[in-house]
């Protein structure tokens, strides 16, 4: 039943969405006409280089001090900075940004971070083409979280001309759900330069519903490139951290569960009984990668085994979601490994946040053979 109830519920939003696309298409074309993102963007005072970076913010409470920690690593790392505001920009928080950045473009909140990413390409122009690389990023995440991260230059060293940092090619998936998590893109000059590039955001749906910004946004961009040849050939990020967990001692397995989230309970009492029964065994080294295994095909990998996504593939970023296992564990067991050593610390503005976040250890382990950090002693 619950298999039929999905498939009907998505022929009802198939069916929406169709009627919808026309009512979108006038929208926008009505956005393109009465806004122009290059009349409207701000010169900041930082220089325009090879590189480009396209900040989406939407911070209506006042532009947050990671924001301006984001800014700052972009351009430590020779990004000529973008910053598109998707809320009503402040006269102090324009104050802040423009030492930071190339340029500030307040628009209409439009289309979300997708609207915002294809003003941001709107406001570049034909400049987008003769660019080394285009960033796309949001403020859906805190970046960095490693100010010794590497994660822009092994973006840049990637060959594939379209890459990003979280690639979601699920098994049983179709080819057509493949896509890059769209908090991080990078776009190298052979994909600035195709007519996939240029058409994709020329005729990318606008549109207020989350849903069909899913689909057509994150979805869509991926897909049009791969289908232009441009990327998508490397494996699934779940499947490179599980085979870079394969390859590590047991006492690091052992670690990763100590610092592991879960959903659900069932879950958590299982990786509870692998550290209560943890021995440097073989039988123990099989139950506990098929634990990983099983958790990875369908939670968000660095949500429910953080620590060992930021210490092997080098993850500098974190969600900002409040989504159950982010707020059940996630940051909570990041702060614990970081007061402990076992991870490096943030920038300060970041630490803060993080530290102000919700935060609940119901869904987490117990440390077993960890120092004790400030975190674990509130439980």
């Amino acid at each position: 039943m619950t298999k039929l109830r999905r498939e009907g519920t998505r022929v009802l939003h198939r069916g929406l969405d169709a009627l919808r696309a026309p009512l979108d298409a006038r929208a926008r074309a009505a956005h393109d006409r009465d806004f122009d993102p290059q009349a409207a963007a701000i010169a900041g005072e930082m220089p325009l280089t090879g590189k480009v970076a396209v900040l989406v913010t939407f911070q209506p409470q006042g532009m947050a001090r990671s924001v301006l920690e984001t800014c700052r690593f972009l351009d430590g790392a020779g990004y000529a900075v973008l910053v598109v505001v998707n809320a009503p920009l402040r006269a102090s928080d324009r104050d802040l940004l423009l030492p930071l950045c190339w340029k500030v473009l307040p628009r209409p909140n439009r289309g979300y971070d997708f609207g915002g990413y294809r003003d941001g390409i709107r406001c570049l122009g034909e400049i987008a083409s003769s660019r080394d690389s285009v960033l796309l990023v949001n403020d859906s995440i805190w970046l960095p979280i490693d100010k010794g991260t590497t994660l822009l230059n092994d973006l840049e060293a990637d060959p594939a001309p379209f890459s990003g940092v979280a690639l979601e090619k699920r098994a049983g998936r179709s080819r057509r759900r493949w896509h890059y998590q769209s908090f991080l893109l990078h776009f190298k000059g052979q994909a600035l330069q195709s007519p996939a590039f240029r058409s994709y955001w020329q005729t990318m749906r606008l549109s207020d519903t989350k849903r069909v910004v899913l689909k057509h946004g994150e979805k869509g961009l991926s897909q049009a490139m791969f289908q232009a040849g441009l990327g998508g050939q490397g494996d699934a990020t779940r499947s490179r951290l599980l085979a870079s967990l394969t390859q590590q001692n047991n006492s690091f397995l052992h670690r990763t569960l100590a610092y592991a989230a879960y959903e659900n309970p069932a879950d958590l009492h299982q990786g509870q009984r692998l550290l209560d029964r943890y021995q440097d065994s073989d039988d123990w080294r099989r139950d506990a990668l098929q634990h990983m295994k099983r958790l990875m095909e369908w939670l968000p990998f660095p949500a429910v085994f953080g620590f060992a996504a930021i210490r092997l593939l080098g993850v500098a970023y974190m969600k900002k979601t409040s989504t159950l296992i982010v707020y059940n564990g996630m940051r909570w067991q990041y702060l614990r490994a970081v007061a402990a050593g076992d991870l490096p610390p943030p920038p300060p503005d970041v630490l803060a946040e993080l530290q102000q976040s919700r935060m609940e250890p119901r869904l987490t382990t117990d440390p077993i053979d960890l120092p004790p950090t400030h975190g674990a002693s509130a439980r």
